[in-house]
């Protein structure tokens, strides 16, 4: 996770969005993705578990929105 996390910060990410366990991501410093303004494509997804993770708090002021992931995420 820090690595991947560490990538996205060196490509100037302004953020990442994780779909997952609600008690795991949080201590990489994930939070509930709608207390930002961003919402999961996917309207079944529980909120505790679409959490994003913020890269760049002054692009994240201008953004929100639906997070969408590739076509082949919807397939699995």
């Amino acid at each position: 996770m820090e690595a991947g996390i560490k990538a996205l910060g060196y490509r100037s990410y302004p953020f990442m969005v994780v779909l997952g366990h609600p008690d795991y991501y949080p201590r990489f410093g994930f939070e509930t993705a709608s207390g930002h303004g961003i919402v999961s494509q996917w309207k079944d997804i529980p909120d505790d578990a679409f959490m994003l993770l913020i890269l760049d708090e002054i692009v994240m002021k201008s953004v929100s929105g639906a997070a969408k992931y590739g076509d082949e995420f919807g397939q699995a």
